[in-house]
């Protein structure tokens, strides 16, 4: 049986010798963070269309899958649609009530 490589995009046969082998080629991505925080990854899209983005942070929503002309500009947009949301005030209330159960069972406000 002929060797097989796992697609990703598009297939096309290769022939080697006698034997024919199915070959996929891998698109080209570059990680994206901030400060250490992975957001997501800028994907290279066939044909030089440019790089979309895919987030991987619910805060850089905003930017999933869009497109930029260059990797940078995709790094930018990212990192914009990051820091605004970012920015946004939380939803959680500021002085949260928190009981403590001990494992003998005695309750604790904090």
């Amino acid at each position: 049986m002929a060797p097989c490589i796992l697609p990703a995009r598009g297939w096309r046969r290769q022939n080697t010798s006698d034997t024919f082998v199915s070959v996929r080629t891998m698109q080209t991505s570059k990680i994206v963070e901030v400060d250490g925080i992975f957001i997501g990854a800028a994907i290279l899209l066939p044909e030089a269309q440019g790089w979309r983005f895919v987030a991987a942070d619910h805060r850089a929503d905003e930017a999933d899958g869009q497109t930029a002309p260059t990797l940078h500009a995709a790094q930018q947009m990212a990192k914009r649609a990051f820091f605004s949301r970012k920015a946004q005030p939380s939803l959680a209330p500021e002085n949260p009530q928190i009981t403590l159960v001990s494992a003998a069972g005695f309750r604790a406000r904090a």
